[in-house]
């Protein structure tokens, strides 16, 4: 028998504990994990040590050693030694998504930003309603996309709007 583990990581994780406990991990069963979940194992996800995975195969994003992430992750631990947060594939992206857009604004030479108000003409509103849009908008989007850099989860290079898909690897 064949199971995908394709479910959020809390969920995921619990299944495959539940598993363990029914005998469902010995000789017979195969168990796949999409990246959804592999992804978070090592990070403060609960149950998500490699240890706990052992008899299950996965694939995951691959993000190569380098020395800029080494130090990041040694500034990282220290920042937040208490909190026992720990980096995983999502972190990087965020860090190199906002690394580009830093990039792409100074790319631009915006000095001071501007929004047009919309106009809002129900008593029915929301926040989201009474949030401008920048008119710097069609030239950070130009500047962003071609905005190129190596950052901590491996290159950074968006096609057709979307970040290059990554390398995976089998983790087991």
């Amino acid at each position: 028998r064949v199971f995908v583990v394709h479910m959020p990581p809390n969920l995921g994780f619990k299944v495959i504990q539940k598993a363990r406990e029914i005998k469902m991990m010995e000789e017979g069963y195969v168990w796949l994990l999409t990246d959804g979940m592999t992804n978070w194992i090592g990070s403060n996800e609960r149950g998500s040590s490699l240890e706990n995975i052992q008899g299950l195969l996965g694939v995951r994003s691959y993000i190569p050693k380098s020395k800029e992430l080494e130090h990041f992750s040694l500034r990282w631990k220290k920042k937040f030694e208490k909190d026992d947060l720990k980096l995983n594939v999502f972190a990087l992206r965020a860090y190199d998504s906002i690394t580009a857009l830093a990039k792409a604004v100074e790319k631009i030479s915006i000095r001071t930003l501007r929004y047009d108000n919309g106009s809002v003409s129900s008593n029915d509103m929301t926040d989201m309603v009474t949030l401008g849009v920048s008119r710097h908008g069609p030239s950070l989007l130009k500047s962003l996309s071609d905005v190129r850099f190596k950052g901590l989860a491996g290159e950074f290079k968006l096609i057709n709007r979307q970040l290059e898909s990554s390398t995976f690897e089998i983790i087991n």
